[in-house]
């Protein structure tokens, strides 16, 4: 291993090719139990080193095998062309998203860093906008043409004082217009 790493990095990476999970492997290596998750996170996503002697560890144990991506690939070719003879389709997708994920093409996790957000603020600032432009006040137009009639045109606020009671007549700039027909 070389030597920027420090002893519980060296005892962190050693638990983890013994085939232990990041956070067995933190406590393994001397973290503490409570933060032992935060710093599997950053031993292997965040450290330099410690993912460039895990990357070199791997291409070993793949050359000592004998076994890498060509391999993998072959494998996995075969896998779909006798999961479709069956028609296994299931089977079909789940080769082929392996296949993807040997040529990176698919990842498990997104790492995403949000900034500090001010939610009362930015819901204080709507609030302001809906208040400032009530809705029912804003002009409305609404164009419609009817079959075998003139073109209505109703400019403004719409409200249940427009139609006559009976719900039959509308009395717009055009004359009056039977609602019924």
């Amino acid at each position: 291993m070389p030597r920027d790493l420090n002893p519980k990095q060296r005892k962190f990476i050693a638990a983890l090719v013994s085939g232990k999970p990041g956070t067995e492997a933190a406590i393994a290596a001397g973290y503490p139990a409570r933060s032992a998750k935060h710093a599997a996170y950053q031993l292997t996503h965040e450290n330099q080193a410690v993912r460039a002697e895990l990357q070199r560890i791997a291409a070993a144990l793949c050359q000592e095998a004998d076994y890498g991506a060509r391999t993998a690939v072959v494998e996995l070719d075969a896998k779909i062309v006798a999961a479709e003879g069956v028609k296994q389709f299931g089977a079909v997708a789940k080769f082929l998203e392996l296949k993807m994920r040997v040529f990176g093409l698919l990842r498990d996790k997104l790492d995403i860093t949000v900034e500090r957000v001010d939610i009362n603020g930015a819901l204080t600032d709507a609030r302001n906008r809906v208040s400032q432009r009530p809705m029912r006040d804003l002009p409305i137009t609404i164009e419609a043409d009817a079959v075998g009639a003139q073109a209505l045109r109703i400019v403004g606020p719409i409200d249940n004082k427009s139609i006559d009671p009976s719900g039959h007549t509308y009395q717009g700039p055009f004359g009056a217009l039977n609602m019924n027909e």
